[in-house]
């Protein structure tokens, strides 16, 4: 265990929660292919609502938690280094920095 650094894992947390959907603990454990604890998702679902994060929990019928984030903070989504990186030696489509740019280039 223990392959995701706590900043890695917060912000996947933050972006896994953005989607508006609720979210177990359980379902947060197969999201991280089992590589973190439940009891470490947990703590960090404690520290992201005790760092000022709007978060709600509520009880399921099988009496586990259900996460969801307050919809006035789902537009904000943590984007993936993996997807800012782009290599000098490369050169990006139109497609891709328009995707992130939103302009058209020509």
């Amino acid at each position: 265990m223990g392959e995701f650094s706590q900043i890695q894992r917060l912000l996947r947390i933050l972006q896994i929660l953005s989607s508006g959907r609720k979210v177990t603990t359980t379902e947060l454990l197969h999201r991280f292919d089992g590589k973190v604890s439940l009891r470490t998702l947990q703590r960090d679902l404690l520290a992201l609502s005790e760092a000022g994060i709007p978060l709600i929990s509520e009880k399921t019928m099988a009496n586990e938690n259900a996460w969801t984030l307050m919809s006035r903070f789902r537009s904000f989504i943590p984007m993936p280094l993996e997807a800012l990186i782009i290599r000098p030696m490369d050169k990006p489509s139109t497609d891709v920095l328009l995707f992130y740019t939103g302009w058209r280039i020509h």
